[in-house]
């Protein structure tokens, strides 16, 4: 599901969710979205992007999409011509927890089935 990140507030009840720290004092809205972002890499590459844009995926531009999809490249995906067993994770860290959108190293929703078209 897109998630949007308009303001401070939702920046810091989704940091609460993810094990983020809190803002520091005196920390900029855009440094603390910043941070929450590189936090958010590792775990999951839309949802970092979509704290960085301030809006969800399906409301990024053209080119918003295509720096998701170089970073999937750079962080070794996607896995075009590989082929997965059913129910387990490509290896990037959030490829099962995907449920809304596919997975941007091997394209699946939820380490299952066959890739699906991408958001690019």
């Amino acid at each position: 599901m897109p998630m949007n990140f308009p303001d401070f507030q939702s920046l810091k009840d989704r940091a609460k969710v993810r094990g983020f720290r809190q803002p520091n004092e005196g920390e900029t809205e855009e440094s603390y979205r910043q941070s929450l972002a590189r936090h958010m890499d590792n775990i999951d590459m839309v949802e970092a992007n979509e704290i960085r844009n301030k809006v969800g995926w399906d409301q990024w531009t053209d080119g918003q999409k295509m720096v998701t999809f170089l970073d999937a490249m750079m962080a070794g995906g996607p896995y075009e011509e590989r082929v997965f067993e059913d129910g387990k994770p490509c290896g990037h860290p959030g490829c099962a927890a995907h449920q809304s959108h596919p997975c941007e190293c091997c394209g699946r929703i939820g380490a299952k089935g066959e890739r699906v078209d991408s958001l690019i």
